[in-house]
């Protein structure tokens, strides 16, 4: 059995409001997705990354991962035009067996520690999955133009999901096959959703981090948040 890291960089960045994707952005004199790509590198349960971007970022990110050595660095796969459609042909442009786990992460969340991602392989290799996040106390309400509870949403110990997200292959991958076969690839916001749709997963075990280390880069201001945490 081996770990392999799919790391979706193939977002656009409309929110973030430049020409080169906020992933390729440059902070203390190296990109962010270097940031993330290290905890990967650095962990020694990981055996291979990939990496899934635009074609005409292919150069770039190879050169990336030269410059800075990350040595498990495979290839990179092309893009989608979603989120989890990026994924999705991460999976499927990898070789991986059925009992290999794969552990999918956003580029522009830098701040993932290498423990983390060892912890989660750990309880993935018992169980066969593994979700991160964060703990809070908050009023959870649904917006569709104006604010309605949910009934029967507790305000105390709420599971903020983060990423990365750890599962075995045949688990994952069964999951995506079924979304995208019945158009609904895009409804959820993450892996995990898809698994718990079509993998017939309810109840996962579990990773907490801090606020700080789920810190997705979305609008410029994040950076200047992430430049005071490196």
């Amino acid at each position: 059995m081996k770990t392999i890291a799919i790391i979706n960089a193939a977002g656009k960045g409309v929110r973030f409001g430049d020409d080169l994707p906020k992933q390729y952005i440059e902070v203390k004199q190296r990109p962010i997705l270097y940031y993330s790509l290290k905890a990967f590198e650095r962990c020694a349960s990981v055996d291979e990354i990939y990496i899934v971007c635009d074609v005409e970022y292919f150069d770039l990110v190879e050169k990336i991962c030269t410059d800075n050595e990350i040595t498990k660095f495979v290839r990179c796969i092309e893009g989608g035009a979603t989120a989890n459609l990026s994924r999705y042909h991460g999976l499927l442009n990898i070789n991986a067996a059925d009992d290999d786990l794969i552990v999918m992460h956003d580029a522009a969340r830098p701040l993932i520690k290498n423990i983390t991602i060892l912890k989660m392989i750990n309880i993935a290799t018992k169980y066969g999955y593994a979700v991160c996040g964060t703990t809070i106390n908050a009023n959870v309400y649904h917006n569709n133009g104006c604010v309605n509870v949910i009934d029967g949403m507790p305000s105390n110990n709420i599971f903020v999901c983060a990423m990365p997200f750890v599962c075995r292959n045949d688990i994952l991958k069964k999951s995506f096959d079924a979304a995208f076969n019945n158009g609904t690839l895009n409804n959820s916001a993450g892996p995990m959703g898809l698994v718990n749709e079509y993998g017939d997963i309810h109840t996962y075990r579990s990773v907490e981090i801090t606020t700080i280390e789920s810190l997705k880069i979305t609008y410029r201001s994040d950076i200047n948040l992430f430049e005071k945490m490196i």
